[in-house]
């Protein structure tokens, strides 16, 4: 990483409490200061192999730069979104995976069967 990013990185945000969950904010700060990076929006793949939602910026040959790294126990790799493709407008209530805009309007599930099974669920508990 150029050392004018890597200096910009460690004012900002020098440890993983100030990092934690900025990664919109600092990213949008960061492109700013620096208008040759892009953001990018997607996934980072922790240590541990989690998926998390985030962003982070691109230099013109496609190198990252990543203003809230240190918040991660490592990082194992980045998947951009293809925002070519529908997004997501939330996650279901059910099995925790995306939910997309539908014919059928849900916007709690992703499907009819996580809808019924929670419904049941609920009808169980009451």
């Amino acid at each position: 990483m150029e050392n004018h990013y890597f200096a910009w990185i460690q004012q900002n945000y020098p440890n993983t409490e100030m990092a934690k969950n900025q990664c919109d904010k600092a990213t949008t700060a960061m492109m700013k200061e620096f208008p040759e990076l892009t953001r990018v929006r997607g996934h980072v793949i922790d240590g541990f192999a989690h998926k998390h939602e985030h962003w982070w910026l691109a230099t013109q040959d496609g190198s990252i730069v990543d203003p809230t790294a240190i918040q991660f126990s490592g990082i194992l790799g980045y998947q951009p979104l293809d925002e070519s493709q529908p997004q997501p407008i939330g996650k279901c209530r059910e099995c925790g995976d995306y939910v997309y805009p539908n014919p059928e309007g849900m916007t709690e599930f992703c499907s009819n069967k996580c809808s019924k099974a929670y419904m049941s669920y609920l009808n169980n508990i009451f």
